[in-house]
């Protein structure tokens, strides 16, 4: 049956998550993605930690790494084949599903939010497994991953949909293109090769851990700023369409006239076709001119 203590060790491994997943949710309040499609990204990275094991487990067959490790360049193998590679790698499969052929991901930002709440369910899977697998001590070790891990995995998650957006908005220069997996994997393995470094030499425990703490400080300030840096463009974006579609005609008061509404409405082939209200044109006017990538390419 379950008890008070197990509900509460559920609870320990499940609060960081939560909180920063309403976090992201509420930086994207003013055009906010459905909470449906929220949920569905997160519960897509719940599914990417047994994905994740699956090809972990591949490679250590392969003979990439060794879980019993006591030298740096082993420390390093299992950072990055064990954890990082296979576990961003997975993450982007789930994010790739969410937003391929997701309407709703029309701003910068939603790179971002998408991103972060699939390694947010990640995120949250593992703690379970990492809580419920040191029952004992389950309370310093849930201390220390809501500080750490959790939002390690949340940075990553950011840096994921930071350059996605960039690609998909702004500029799909091949930089940006491998950016979008090479940040996350690269910040993981050096965030995991130092925290495993650490079991090896007493001597360097404390200079590893400065590094540590100094790390998750960059990539907390790196993840703040991408995710304002991504709202104030948004911002300008549309405040530059509110302008511009403040000057669209209306297409209501003579609805049966020949005259064309705007060249982005091009693709209408008959009066027929043209939006019911002046409202459903401004909508497609914004899509077609700014977020309809396929008719840019």
């Amino acid at each position: 049956y379950i008890t008070m203590e197990f509900l509460l060790v559920l609870a320990a491994a499940l609060a960081p998550a939560i909180l920063l997943f309403f976090y992201i949710r509420k930086k994207d309040e003013k055009r906010p993605e459905p909470v449906g499609m929220l949920l569905k990204a997160f519960g897509g990275g719940i599914l990417s930690v047994i994905l994740a094991i699956i090809l972990a487990f591949v490679f250590k067959w392969l003979g990439l790494y060794v879980d019993t490790y006591n030298t740096y360049e082993g420390a390093v193998r299992y950072a990055f084949f064990g954890a990082a590679l296979p576990e961003e790698l997975m993450k982007f499969f789930i994010f790739w599903l969410v937003v391929r052929k997701n309407r709703f991901f029309d701003e910068r930002v939603d790179g971002i939010v998408y991103a972060s709440c699939v390694a947010l369910g990640f995120a949250a899977l593992e703690n379970i497994f990492y809580l419920f697998g040191n029952y004992d001590s389950w309370v310093t070790i849930g201390i220390v991953r809501a500080l750490f891990s959790v939002p390690g995995h949340f940075f990553f998650g950011v840096l994921m949909g930071y350059y996605y957006a960039l690609v998909k908005f702004k500029n799909p220069s091949i930089f940006n293109k491998c950016m979008v997996l090479a940040a996350p994997i690269f910040a993981h393995t050096v965030f995991n090769t130092i925290l495993m470094s650490m079991r090896l030499n007493p001597l360097f425990f404390f200079l590893l851990l400065a590094f540590f703490i100094i790390f998750f400080v960059f990539l907390r300030k790196k993840a703040l700023r991408s995710i304002k840096e991504q709202l104030q463009e948004d911002d300008r974006a549309f405040e530059v369409l509110e302008a511009e579609s403040a000057e669209l005609p209306d297409v209501t008061e003579n609805p049966q006239c020949g005259v064309s509404v705007d060249a982005s409405f091009s693709n209408q082939e008959s009066l027929n076709e043209q939006p019911a209200n002046n409202e459903e044109a401004i909508e497609d006017y914004i899509y077609n001119k700014y977020f309809d990538t396929d008719k840019k390419a």
